[in-house]
């Protein structure tokens, strides 16, 4: 006669199996109904304040160009015009700074217009 190692399946034990699996289904119908609600698109509510400071959103300034030198060669040395070398003085004195200061602006300004839209 041979021994099973495994003992008969009981009724308590296939109870508890059938309860569990309906657990597991209700829970599943209710994360189901739930996620389902709310996957519903909502409906944009027109605010004109919000399209008031959307509108307000300046500009970002242009890149200044570089100015175009004219490079000349003689004794193995490179060299520029006076006029060349002025422009480039007044683009790294000027210009650069000007513009520094122009994107500065427009990053206080984009700044506080996305912190009022940030505001519910």
């Amino acid at each position: 006669m041979k021994y099973s190692r495994r003992s008969p399946p009981s009724n308590k034990n296939s109870r508890l199996k059938r309860s569990n699996l309906l657990h597991v289904v209700r829970l599943l119908a209710v994360l189901i109904v739930s996620t389902g609600c709310t996957s519903v698109p909502m409906a944009e509510v027109p605010d004109p304040y919000r399209r008031v400071l959307i509108s307000m959103a300046p500009e970002a300034p242009d890149i200044p160009a570089f100015p175009a030198l004219n490079w000349s060669h003689a004794d193995g040395r490179y060299g520029i015009t006076e006029e060349d070398a002025d422009a480039l003085l007044d683009y790294g004195e000027n210009v650069l700074p000007l513009f520094a200061y122009r994107y500065w602006q427009y990053q206080r300004q984009m700044r506080l217009i996305l912190d009022a839209l940030a505001m519910p």
